[in-house]
């Protein structure tokens, strides 16, 4: 005679939205902050549904492996989060000295175009005071 061992299913609905939500944050974890929020979000849902397992004397299986997988994914994702905020950053840096550097250079154009302004000045009055002693 076999004795089948009903096992409650407390903390199920959360373990399986908690890996649904891991699975869905380690997938999207180079989108910048979706994929942080969607498996933290699943590692917390996993922290409850195995909290819920042991109360209630359900099967932790599910709710380990969403913990697991919301815990990877949250890891993953927070590095790509980290990732992409220093590509923004260094991209606003160089955006910054690129600014900084044509302002200069136009300066730097003004100089040079008023100086060869002068000089053209210089030998037009030249040429006019040429021709003046010329006549």
């Amino acid at each position: 005679m076999t004795e089948e061992v009903q096992k409650s299913k407390a903390g199920k609905g959360a373990g399986i939205a908690g890996l649904i939500l891991g699975i869905v944050g380690l997938v999207l974890c180079w989108v910048l902050w979706l994929g942080l929020v969607l498996a933290f979000v699943g590692l917390i849902l996993g922290i409850l549904s195995l909290s819920k397992a042991n109360k209630g004397g359900g099967s932790k299986g599910l709710a380990i492996a969403a913990l697991i997988i919301g815990l990877v994914g949250t890891g993953a994702s927070a590095w790509m989060t980290y990732q992409w905020m220093s590509a923004i950053n260094a991209g606003m840096e160089a955006m910054e000295d690129f600014d900084s550097e044509w302002e200069d250079a136009m300066q730097d154009l003004e100089g040079e175009l008023d100086q060869l302004n002068d000089e053209l000045e210089d030998e037009a009055n030249d040429m006019e005071d040429g021709m003046e002693d010329a006549e």
